[in-house]
């Protein structure tokens, strides 16, 4: 609804407004825009694919599949990465097996075939987003000691 459309249902209900009312209301709905928006809390969507299921399938048909569940989840996946404080997760059916505040502490990969055979299920890593620093290569600049001042 636009602005006028909003001020013409207020008149069809109180009658004609004068200027200064119709200031009121608009200012009322720029002050609504700004309100934050509470969203449902997310909830898990699908499963994690059986071990069985992956085997039959290509590389390319299983990374689909994964990346297909990772970002039908990715609200909830964040809100719970965060909620934990973890840097990492490993999530099957919605449920948070393992994660860490680092990567330092990221299962081996036995470990991780393990618990894949255990639950029967490949197991979805999340981790959060890298930072461009984490991402880049370092260049020396004109500074000195540039690179210590920084970490």
């Amino acid at each position: 609804m636009t602005k006028a459309d909003i001020i013409a249902e207020v008149e069809k209900r109180l009658g004609p407004l004068d200027e200064k009312a119709k200031r009121a209301v608009e200012m009322a709905m720029e002050l609504m825009e700004r309100l934050p928006t509470t969203k449902p809390e997310p909830k898990w969507q699908g499963e994690n694919p059986s071990l069985d299921e992956m085997a039959k399938l290509t590389e390319e048909e299983r990374l689909r599949i994964m990346d297909e569940l990772a970002t039908a989840n990715l609200d909830w996946l964040e809100r719970k990465r965060v909620e934990l404080g973890a840097r990492w997760m490993l999530v099957v059916d919605g449920e948070v097996l393992m994660h860490g505040p680092t990567l330092d502490n990221y299962p081996s990969d036995e470990e991780v075939e393990e618990l894949c055979r255990r639950m029967g299920k490949v197991l979805l890593l999340h981790t959060a987003p890298l930072l461009i620093e984490e991402r880049a290569a370092w260049h020396p600049t004109i500074y000195p000691a540039d690179f210590a001042r920084h970490f």
